[in-house]
């Protein structure tokens, strides 16, 4: 009995870790890809001024 009280126990906290992983690159992602668009864009624009 106390094995099934760890093995759940041990479950719960794996899929707690997945949950916070996948959390972290979500966030990630909703910081980077703007990040990304906004230095493209202004070296776009910045060719302009080294022409």
């Amino acid at each position: 009995m106390a094995d099934d009280v760890r093995l759940q126990s041990a479950s719960a906290s794996s899929r707690a870790e997945n949950s916070s992983k996948l959390l972290v690159v979500l966030a990630w992602t909703f910081v980077l890809v703007p990040l990304a668009w906004g230095v493209t864009q202004t070296l776009v624009k910045s060719v302009a001024i080294f022409r």
